[in-house]
């Protein structure tokens, strides 16, 4: 609920099915774009299995007994304390960008269940944005990309963590051309 950016929402219940074969199918590109702790300064390819946490059934954790999730995460901007991040998703867990990358040590920032408690830099919510959407629509039968813009909190979050915005937008300029 804290994420911001694009969600696909269906008018109608054969629409509805339809995208939901899509998801299943993976024909669905979905791309976000994190502040994360730390510095990721290489791709990172995630595949651990997702479930259910044992201590705590209100989160979800990386577990042998999991379902499969896969993630990929390429660095747009780094320092030292910090990473914008994009992230593309090859499996639809729940909340399974933030639990691979606090898996990883890097977790979302602002993110109150699997972050920092703590942070130097303060947020109203996480830093994570749908920002990139791209399928074949199931009725029209033609190809859709969507381009979210990022709030104005994230943009300040991205500066206070002394990142490069225009990093940002050269991805978003790359992914409309």
């Amino acid at each position: 609920k804290d994420t911001s950016g694009l969600i696909i929402i269906a008018k109608d219940n054969d629409t509805h099915e339809k995208l939901k074969d899509m998801f299943q199918n993976r024909e669905v590109e979905k791309h976000y774009v994190a502040i994360v702790h730390g510095k990721i300064n290489e791709e990172i390819t995630i595949e651990k299995p997702i479930g259910r946490d044992v201590n705590n059934r209100t989160k979800m954790t990386v577990c042998d007994d999991g379902k499969y999730a896969k993630s990929i995460v390429k660095p747009i901007c780094f320092n030292d304390d910090y990473s914008l991040v994009e992230v593309s998703i090859l499996s639809g867990r729940t909340h399974q960008i933030r639990v691979h990358l606090s898996y990883l040590h890097h977790p979302v920032l602002g993110d109150k269940t699997y972050g920092i408690k703590k942070e130097k830099v303060n947020t109203d919510r996480q830093m994570l944005h749908a920002f990139y959407l791209k399928f074949h629509h199931p009725i029209l039968d033609k190809d859709i990309n969507l381009i979210a813009p990022l709030h104005e909190d994230y943009i300040e979050a991205i500066r206070k963590c002394k990142l490069d915005y225009e990093c940002y937008q050269e991805l978003v300029s790359k992914l409309e051309d």
